[in-house]
């Protein structure tokens, strides 16, 4: 599956692509995308046997812009509420050039519009992330809580909406 979205395209990981299996495995071995949470992306980062061409809940993808691996994400189960949660991680050749802000927004909004049940979702944050968090402000996610070392941030809530 190629799905784009706005510059971006979101991909499966494919098992028979040596550049895949090559970002996966720089990923995995990054410090910086390991110490903020991304420890299980071996097992997460996995071959989809679903040909269709929608996102899908508990499924990770790699994104592409100009035809170029930059990250992953990782869309977690969508709950009985209408919340899900979203990860994603950049490529270490990839940070600090302003792409944080266009993945997180061109993403959040895209899945708001076309999961019928999805009605907000979520993000942990580690408090030591500043960087992160700046960007999540400026999409439009909201601090609603702390968990340990991480915040809980949240991008609309539109249960009363739909």
């Amino acid at each position: 599956m190629k799905l784009p979205i706005g510059q971006l395209t979101i991909t499966d990981f494919c098992l028979e692509k040596r550049e895949h299996l090559k970002f996966r495995r720089d990923l995995s071995s990054d410090p910086l995308f390991l110490k903020y949470g991304f420890r299980h992306i071996e097992e997460e980062l996995v071959a989809s046997s679903d040909s269709s061409n929608q996102l899908l809940p508990n499924h990770s993808y790699l994104l592409e812009l100009d035809g170029k691996l930059i990250g992953y994400l990782h869309l977690r189960d969508l709950n009985f509420i209408g919340v899900m949660k979203l990860e994603y991680g950049l490529h270490a050749d990839y940070r600090g050039k302003g792409l944080s802000y266009l993945v997180l927004k061109d993403v959040s909004d895209y899945l708001l519009n076309h999961i019928e049940e999805l009605k907000q979702l979520r993000g942990d944050i580690s408090i030591y992330n500043k960087f992160s968090i700046d960007t999540a402000e400026r999409v439009g996610y909201y601090r609603n809580a702390r968990n340990d070392q991480n915040y809980d941030y949240r991008y609309p809530d539109l249960r009363n909406k739909r």
